[in-house]
């Protein structure tokens, strides 16, 4: 069945030029940026760019400019419910003996193989940087951070299940991309900012969004210390962020999968409601 699904979605797409110009974006974008990145040479005092290439820093610094695409791929997936609704194929896929959890599970499925590519993809660029910009030497650990790419994975799912689910709702693709991108700011923002931190952190774009944390770089220093700026020739005291602590990053990843459960549950409900 799974085989079967994943043919169907594959027959789907492979014809459709906007899906291809969508991924390639994807993977353009990303490789642009990258390579900007690495061709960069900052050096200021307590500040230098060329570490943060080096493994392990790399895994955090490639996952988290990775994450910048998230929206692409979201919007990949709200075209392609849209066109389901928008070409009837939904409709004549149960004709033909799909039944309707099948349809989600056919999606869903999908949303995983977008997943695992873009997480592969993310892999090699970050070994082949990683290499070139690092000075290997007995205590380098490559891998020492590479825990942050199925992080980065879930991320990846988690933004396109809230646009399976947003597309499954409102049926129409650019209404479906405009919701998505006002749902991601300004309003969950807005949302947010009535309730305490204690709640609003939990919010499901707060929540997948921070997966990815910053590189070490944007801590600028221990938590402890300050660092000092002029602004309009006046000298202001500005706290360093501390880097995000692992216990942090794993609660947020449950919350994050219970949230991609509740979006792809939610998604099943209202089709198995709603005509098609």
């Amino acid at each position: 069945m799974i085989k079967k699904l994943l043919k169907l979605e594959f027959i789907k797409h492979f014809a459709y030029t906007n899906f291809w110009v969508l991924t390639g974006l994807w993977a353009g974008l990303y490789f642009l940026v990258v390579l900007i990145v690495s061709l960069m040479n900052i050096n200021i005092p307590g500040l230098e760019s060329k570490p943060y290439l080096q493994f392990p820093s790399v895994w955090t610094t490639f996952t988290w400019i990775a994450s910048w695409f998230n929206l692409l791929l979201a919007i990949i997936i709200i075209v392609s419910v849209g066109n389901e609704f928008s070409y009837k194929t939904f409709r004549s896929q149960v004709i033909n003996g799909l039944s309707r959890n099948e349809l989600i599970l056919g999606k869903s499925l999908f949303i995983l193989l977008i997943a695992i590519t873009c997480t592969l993809f993310v892999f090699i660029l970050t070994l082949i940087f990683g290499i070139i910009y690092t000075n290997f030497g007995s205590e380098t650990s490559v891998f020492n951070k590479s825990w942050l790419l199925p992080v980065y994975f879930i991320q990846a799912i988690g933004y396109m299940t809230i646009g399976m689910l947003i597309a499954i709702i409102i049926k129409n693709t650019a209404l479906s991309i405009v919701s998505f991108i006002l749902y991601f700011f300004p309003v969950e923002v807005i949302i947010r900012n009535i309730f305490p931190d204690t709640i609003g952190q939990f919010f499901p774009m707060k929540i997948i969004s921070n997966l990815t944390p910053l590189p070490d770089m944007f801590h600028i220093a221990p938590a402890s210390s300050q660092m000092y700026t002029s602004i309009n020739g006046q000298q202001m005291a500005m706290q360093a962020t501390p880097p995000v602590p692992e216990l942090a990053i794993c609660i947020a990843v449950t919350v994050a999968i219970i949230y991609i459960i509740a979006f792809i549950t939610s998604s099943t409900i209202i089709v198995n409601k709603r005509n098609l």
